[in-house]
């Protein structure tokens, strides 16, 4: 394939030196030329058109994407006293099973629910902004914007979007009552008091044990 200069030196030697364009008598080389002129013209707006760069849409850089954080969430009071109900239950069928405790009754008090934290994907705007006064100094302002939205997941059997709970913590237990009619022997009282110690990991001040009325 012919180059620029190259078309353009035979295109002009051709004209000049009897080329292939070129006719031997003078009035047709003077009608001839503006032809050839033209077309070499449009040869090389040709050329410009396809070698000039293209100008393309620089993407935005992305915005950064901060490692998950996570929002505590409280358990609801209508929540708090259906687990006390069921720390109640599961608590009594364990206390029946000690040898010597006879009929038992448990009530306990949380001092509050469980509480989650879920997995947060937190994006962060930061902007400086450089200002200058009237005696030359300047002053650089820093603008902070943060949003977060949780992270979601799909349960398997429901197929329902749910929060991530990347830690749970334990209900804050108050305090435990336990009223069984073993309760006067004292080997027993110690017994339920370690019992109720171990199943839920409270300290013995927490702890009442009292022996139940017979009938």
């Amino acid at each position: 394939m012919l180059k620029l200069p190259n078309l353009v030196e035979l295109l002009k030697g051709g004209t000049e030196r009897g080329g292939p364009w070129c006719k031997t008598s003078q009035p047709a080389r003077s009608s001839l030329t503006p032809f050839v002129l033209i077309g070499v013209l449009g040869l090389l707006l040709i050329l410009v058109a396809n070698t000039w760069p293209k100008n393309e849409a620089t993407p935005a850089p992305a915005q950064p994407v901060s490692p998950a954080k996570t929002q505590v969430k409280s358990t609801p009071t209508s929540d708090v006293a259906s687990l006390e109900n069921w720390l109640e239950l599961r608590l009594s069928q364990v206390l029946q099973q000690i040898d010597g405790i006879g009929d038992v009754s448990v009530s306990v008090t949380l001092a509050s629910g469980p509480e989650y934290q879920y997995a947060v994907n937190q994006k962060t705007d930061k902007r400086e902004i450089t200002e200058k006064d009237e005696r030359g100094g300047t002053r650089t302002t820093t603008e902070r914007n943060e949003d977060g939205q949780l992270v979601l997941v799909q349960q398997v059997d429901t197929g329902k979007q749910q929060p991530l709970v990347v830690k749970e913590m334990r209900p804050l237990i108050k305090g435990v009552l336990v009223v069984a009619t073993g309760a006067r022997d004292a080997r027993v009282r110690e017994e339920l008091t370690h019992a109720v110690q171990t199943v839920l990991d409270i300290p013995a001040y927490k702890i009442k044990i009292l022996p139940k009325k017979e009938r």
